[in-house]
């Protein structure tokens, strides 16, 4: 379990937990595809040894934010199918939707975790994707339940499909990206 250390967090510092396209639940099987195989249980092993990697480069910081920037699960639904309508798909998924959706909450929880660790407070924003539009809803709410009382943890349960953030002169946005053409974000 992460300790967290007894030095008070640099009040000039941020630090952003990116999580981006982590499809919790793909199932690849590594003959059919020509790459390693892929399950839930390879996913938890491999994001959590890095983010606990990068967690121990950080420094300390007054504030840090999780941030779920889409596609944190492979399917949003029973059916095992994307999200929007008429241009949905079928995707190859580990197991069942409660094993999807518990999986994707466990291991932003994990990154909140280590995130404390550094942090003297932490914000979680959870962004849809193409594949869990209803997912991150359910992830968000989820997750702002787990930390109602937690005073060091605040869960935005903003449904916009972006974000953006400002600290000191600097200004932090981000949306999965796949309802924008490159060219019109800045507008």
């Amino acid at each position: 379990k992460p300790v967290p250390t007894k030095t008070v967090g640099d009040k000039d510092l941020l630090a952003i937990w990116p999580l981006a396209d982590l499809h919790m639940g793909m199932r690849a099987w590594g003959a059919e595809t020509g790459g390693p195989d892929w399950d839930i249980s390879i996913a938890t092993e491999a994001y959590k040894e890095g983010l606990t990697e990068i967690t121990a480069m950080t420094p300390r910081v007054k504030r840090g934010i999780v941030l779920v920037a889409g596609d944190l699960a492979h399917a949003d639904n029973y059916h095992q199918t994307t999200t929007n309508p008429g241009t949905s798909h079928i995707v190859d998924v580990d197991g069942r939707y409660p094993k999807m959706l518990e999986a994707s909450v466990n291991i932003v929880a994990y990154a909140v975790g280590l995130a404390l660790t550094k942090a003297e407070e932490v914000e979680v924003v959870v962004l849809p994707g193409n594949h869990d539009g209803a997912t991150s809803v359910a992830v968000r709410l989820v997750l702002a339940a787990l930390y109602l009382k937690d005073k060091k943890v605040t869960v935005s349960k903003s449904p916009s499909r972006y974000w953006w953030y400002e600290w000191g002169k600097c200004m932090f946005a981000c949306t999965h990206g796949d309802k924008n053409n490159i060219k019109r974000l800045p507008d």
